[in-house]
């Protein structure tokens, strides 16, 4: 479920630097005494760290790949749209709760999205379900929500920008007005599209 994604090379290079971490944690252990032991292994780790957490975002990322082009087609019905607190490279992530129709009996389920726009209560939108796991899902491409780019100012100064701003502002108020999002979650999201923080 990543409609903001960090380009794949991204991933590859943390791999590198994971390995060249743990590649350098061997002279620190060879050759310095008690507290290069120390070092050593905390460099060890942060170097696995960055190696197992971008394996499993690329096998991740290939899996929802896959999914797109061969699971079980559905519908699902977004019941509610709430944002986690969490951003990523300044866009906001959404918890979204979804009914899954046309693939068995109706069930719920919850997925994670990135994007300044969130689809509303009630939208219908096509995905595609992994038969294995059913709460594995993936948005249609031709259903996904559309991501505004992180630095609105400089799409507001683009051709038609300045229409997707104020679409943006008015989508934000909306969800304000529903209480999905607090009064300072609106004035923070308000300040980013606007380029003000």
């Amino acid at each position: 479920m990543r409609y903001v994604t960090m380009p794949r090379w991204i991933y590859y290079m943390l791999i590198v630097m994971g390995i060249g971490f743990a590649a350098g944690a061997v002279p620190f252990w060879l050759f310095v005494p008690v507290s290069g032991h120390f070092v050593a292994v905390v460099w060890v780790a942060m170097g696995a760290g960055f190696v197992f957490f971008s394996v499993r975002a690329l096998v991740s990322r290939r899996e929802d790949e896959q999914i797109a082009r061969t699971g079980a087609a559905a519908n699902a019905t977004v019941l509610d749209a709430r944002m986690t607190g969490m951003f990523i490279n300044n866009v906001p992530q959404w918890n979204l709760r979804l009914r899954i129709d046309g693939y068995g009996a109706p069930y719920e389920t919850k997925v994670k999205l990135l994007t300044f726009n969130p689809p509303s209560n009630g939208d219908t939108l096509s995905v595609r379900i992994d038969p294995a796991r059913k709460d594995h899902v993936v948005f249609g491409s031709d259903d996904a929500p559309a991501a505004s780019p992180p630095a609105a100012a400089s799409a507001a100064q683009s051709t038609g920008g300045a229409a997707d701003t104020v679409k943006v502002l008015a989508d934000l108020e909306r969800l304000r007005e529903s209480g999905a999002l607090a009064q300072d979650e609106f004035d923070l999201m308000k300040r980013k599209v606007l380029g003000e923080s």
